[in-house]
């Protein structure tokens, strides 16, 4: 097994994911505090490693429920590692800077625990658990999205910073220095790109300035992207951006609609103050009053989706430091999305 055929053109949560997979297939150090951690949470028991060990990275997960199974789309289908042992199916969903999906995270619980039963026997009922890995600083966010889960005893949180602290403690006892190297890198990796999400080079003058897909602002909505997931980037004349999910209305049967990007001031009127403004447009209306005050409100010349009525906003970007974190942006629109 080789790092660099593993980690080859990946970055961010996918790269994070590769690192770990390989640490666990090749130290028993981390596999073993892997396995008592999970095990320590998840209150169904002891996990059992002997007869049967594997870890796979990206694995389609399939459905039972409508007829012969289907793979779902790579977008939305796949659990980021998938480990099973004689006693245990554990699903590994690393959420380093991403939003969970409209059916994440209950959907892949489900088909884990479809899984679990399937590969029972008369051995007994395999346990199955979810584990949420993420930065220490997301833990308040996820346990309030999944506090009133009726399985909530098969999710497990993980916080990426004490995970590899463990790790490194259990590998520096046995001197593993290779996997003990690794695990310090892997650390600082996840620091640095929660520090650098901003683009180096974006600043007001970027942000506010000429509208320019191909540079600094078609980069920073790939950016955005990975937080708050939704349909493809797309570019026009005087728009460059994409549509992020977002939860339907409750009181609605309409399709509730967003698009997240950045405009040109020749298709913006009103309240515009730069030449390119990044603006967020939604049919949904605001759950809060008023909106934060970094949103402007702002409008569109053409009435993107018929007689819908559409709540537009620019973002006023000052330059504070908080806006380097994917929480400051996380923050801002969670009033919407």
């Amino acid at each position: 097994m080789n790092l660099f055929s593993e980690i080859e053109g990946r970055s961010g949560e996918d790269l994070t994911s590769a690192v770990l997979r390989f640490l666990i297939l090749r130290s028993q150090e981390v596999r073993e505090k892997f396995r008592d951690l999970v095990s320590e949470k998840s209150n169904q028991g002891p996990i059992v490693m002997q007869a049967e060990f594997s870890c796979r990275l990206e694995v389609p997960m399939k459905s039972n429920q409508n007829g012969p199974e289907q793979q779902q789309n790579s977008g939305s289908g796949r659990i980021d590692l998938l480990i099973q042992t004689d006693n245990a199916i554990i699903g590994v969903e690393n959420k380093l800077d991403a939003n969970f999906q409209l059916d994440q995270p209950e959907k892949y619980r489900q088909r884990l625990e479809q899984l679990a039963q399937s590969q029972s026997n008369s051995g007994g009922l395999k346990q199955y658990a979810l584990v949420i890995l993420a930065p220490g600083d997301r833990h308040g966010e996820i346990s309030e999205r999944i506090k009133n889960y009726k399985h909530l005893a098969h999710y497990i949180q993980l916080d990426w910073e004490k995970l590899l602290d463990q790790f490194g403690e259990s590998c520096s006892k046995n001197s593993d220095r290779i996997s003990q190297t690794l695990i310090d890198q892997l650390k600082d990796y996840i620091i640095d790109n929660r520090r650098t999400f901003w683009p180096k080079d974006l600043s007001a003058r970027h942000l506010q300035g000429v509208f320019n897909p191909q540079g600094v602002q078609g980069e920073f909505i790939r950016k955005l992207a990975n937080i708050f997931p939704g349909s493809r980037i797309g570019t026009g004349k005087t728009t460059t951006g994409y549509h992020p999910d977002i939860p339907p209305h409750p009181d609605s049967t309409l399709q509730e609609i967003a698009w997240l990007g950045f405009a040109s001031k020749n298709g913006l009127c009103g309240n515009v103050k730069y030449d390119s403004e990044l603006i967020l447009a939604t049919t949904k209306s605001p759950t809060v009053q008023p909106p934060p005050p970094s949103l402007r409100s702002i409008t569109m010349k053409t009435q993107w989706w018929g007689d819908r009525q559409m709540h537009v906003w620019a973002i006023d970007y000052d330059g504070n430091e908080d806006w380097k974190r994917p929480e400051t942006w996380r923050n801002l629109f969670k009033f919407l999305l």
